[in-house]
């Protein structure tokens, strides 16, 4: 996954946990599975940032 991919991700689930209405509405297991993507995903973020600055080194 490209880094730009991961990152939109990323604000795309921050934009759901922002929004009141997502809690309300939302089911408890589907933010918890959110959250759990979003740690995924800043993990292969770093990941891959560190890909990059070794090859920019």
């Amino acid at each position: 996954m490209r880094i730009g991919v991961a990152e939109g991700r990323v604000g795309e689930i921050d934009a759901v946990f922002a929004d009141p209405a997502s809690y309300e509405d939302g089911s408890r297991d589907e933010l918890v599975a959110l959250e759990a993507e979003r740690r995924e995903l800043e993990a292969e973020i770093g990941r891959l940032m560190g890909e990059w600055e070794g090859l920019v080194e």
